[in-house]
């Protein structure tokens, strides 16, 4: 096997890996801000404050 074959493999393997956690997180992230973001297209007032009576 060439050396120019063995460092696409390892490339790929490179990049497949950063391609994968990328997605993972994107996902993580997606499913955590998803609420706020569906509660502020809604017009529906943020929780994280509460209102002082």
């Amino acid at each position: 096997m060439s050396t120019t074959a063995k460092t696409a493999g390892r490339g790929l393997a490179s990049n497949w890996d950063l391609a994968l956690t990328s997605s993972a997180l994107l996902l993580i992230v997606g499913g955590l801000v998803a609420p706020r973001i569906r509660r502020l297209l809604a017009g529906e007032p943020d929780n994280a404050a509460p209102a002082v009576s």
